[in-house]
């Protein structure tokens, strides 16, 4: 139970994060730098940004973790950037590294090696920041990455706390829900097929070309002369059209393809699913979702609040409607929903 004095805490950090959606922080106040990270263990090399108060510059702070979404843009995407910021004008370090395998939408085991390389190459430069006092926030997909990473040893150890936005809990029931949703948003669905179209027609080279600049298109906003997916689509041959139309244009046939994809891929679903690691994460999760987000579904962190529940873990759950997806915040259209999300995200910085 909190106490009264960390309850207030708890709400006045979670005020001042939200805050900075309505009162850009003053970039002049921040120290920015690019550094190359080396995880000891693989030997990888991650490109890095490290925002650092300019008041503070020789003072240790907490720190957090921001890890991007799944977009090219990567530590360069100007939303996660926003982002960094308002967390270290509230007194952290924040460190965003970025992941290549993220940001070519790559979905597979050797993208969660990568993840975990790069945190690791974080918690290694412990001179960056406090001692234990290390947080972790993502948003989306990432989120659930970022869930089964901190599930290992050297980081379960090493980061205090978790925060996720529209997070999912298994790959078995957001992709489908994805599928659902193309007509709305494709992002996700062309995300998929561009890792997994193969599993279907392993000679549809071309389409997998397709639906990767497809997504590079939605996640860049290339319209016009600047889409690169139109041009790609006239490369494809009759038997690429042929499942291109039927994946564009039939929700049914879809739905059959994830079902033969579930069944004959069930140990690569549940190794990407995040609710099969909450046993090993010893971290306080706060977990925020949009109401009616229209990419991954609240029920996906209802679901990891009912895992962490009967594991008797510490979690804070806060469903919101100010949140359509996981990077977007327009918080101050609806006053009466704020408490809820402060809580959440107070929970969060309380906890590091």
């Amino acid at each position: 139970m909190f106490s009264k004095r960390s309850s207030i805490k708890k709400y006045f950090l979670g005020i001042k994060f939200l805050s900075g959606y309505a009162v850009s922080p003053n970039v002049n106040l921040i120290s920015v730098r690019e550094d190359r990270f080396i995880d000891s263990e693989s030997g990888r090399s991650y490109r890095v940004k490290i925002l650092h108060p300019k008041s503070k510059i020789n003072t240790k702070l907490p720190g957090v973790i921001l890890l991007h979404g799944m977009n090219k843009q990567g530590i360069d995407d100007s939303r996660i950037l926003h982002l960094a910021n308002i967390i270290t004008g509230m007194g952290y370090t924040t460190i965003l590294p970025e992941i290549p395998e993220v940001t070519e939408l790559q979905i597979n085991e050797s993208t969660l090696d990568s993840v975990y390389n790069a945190l690791c190459s974080v918690v290694e430069r412990n001179d960056l920041f406090l001692d234990k006092r290390l947080g972790f926030f993502s948003v989306s997909f990432c989120g659930g990455i970022g869930l089964i990473t901190i599930s290992k040893p050297k980081l379960k150890d090493n980061i205090s706390a978790i925060v996720t936005i529209g997070a999912y809990s298994h790959f078995g029931s957001t992709i489908p829900f994805v599928m659902d949703n193309y007509e709305e948003d494709n992002y996700g669905t062309c995300i998929f097929f561009h890792n997994y179209i193969d599993f279907f027609d392993k000679s549809a080279k071309n389409l997998k070309i397709y639906f990767y600049e497809a997504a590079m298109d939605n996640g860049l906003k290339r319209t016009g002369e600047n889409a690169i997916a139109p041009k790609v689509f006239l490369t494809l041959n009759e038997k690429e059209l042929e499942l291109y139309r039927r994946i564009h244009e039939d929700k049914e046939f879809r739905k059959n393809l994830f079902e033969e994809f579930r069944i004959n891929s069930k140990s690569l679903i549940d190794y990407l699913s995040p609710i099969n690691y909450l046993e090993k994460i010893s971290s306080s999760i706060s977990l925020v979702h949009g109401k009616g987000d229209l990419v991954i579904p609240e029920i996906e962190s209802q679901e990891l609040a009912k895992a962490l529940d009967k594991l008797k873990k510490p979690y804070k759950l806060e469903i919101t409607r100010l949140l359509s997806h996981g990077d977007t915040l327009p918080i101050w259209k609806q006053i009466p929903g704020i408490p809820g999300l402060a809580s959440a995200f107070g929970y969060f910085f309380t906890n590091i």
